[in-house]
């Protein structure tokens, strides 16, 4: 059963880390490959993220936290998942580092193919263990840098480009 626009209400005024939670409701996302659902957070101040349910019920609190609450107390639930998966399949301290090492390249990999389909939306480009980054032009980065301006509002001006009177300088000034 999904949950209702009303049962996320109970996480309304409560504090993801630092931040206070404004709303939250129901996202495009796909479930996590758990089944966990994934939802919108919006946030006082503007902000928003994304974020699976489960991580939203084990970090949401009535007080303010900074991020170092929000890391550890995921680590903690995750490190007794990890190690219960460990001793299930019998592992070796020595085996240890290459697992690790097998974990760091996979997770690396999926991030640099979802760079690579952002950039050309061409998986057959996608190259394991390479950066995709690093096959790019600059021309390349402009057209995305283009584009990325044509589809985001306009950047708040920070306190270096504005002059003494509180006006705006230019880039070429």
């Amino acid at each position: 059963m999904a949950p209702s626009e009303n049962e996320y209400e109970k996480f309304v005024g409560k504090f993801y880390g630092p931040r206070k939670i404004k709303a939250v409701s129901a996202s495009d996302y796909a479930d996590t490959p758990s089944g966990f659902k994934v939802v919108r957070v919006d946030y006082e101040g503007g902000y928003y993220e994304f974020i699976p349910t489960v991580s939203l019920e084990l970090v949401a609190t009535d007080e303010a936290k900074d991020f170092n609450y929000v890391r550890d107390t995921k680590f903690r639930t995750m490190l007794v998942k990890v190690l219960t998966v460990i001793a299930d399949y019998d592992l070796q301290f020595f085996e240890l580092d290459a697992f690790m090492s097998s974990v760091l390249k996979s997770l690396q990999d999926s991030f640099n193919r979802a760079m690579n389909w952002k950039w050309n939306k061409d998986d057959a480009k996608f190259i394991p263990g390479e950066d995709p980054v690093q096959f790019f032009s600059v021309l390349q980065a402009n057209n995305v840098l283009k584009e990325v301006s044509a589809a985001a509002p306009a950047a708040p001006v920070s306190p270096e480009e504005k002059k003494d009177d509180g006006s705006e300088t230019s880039k070429a000034e």
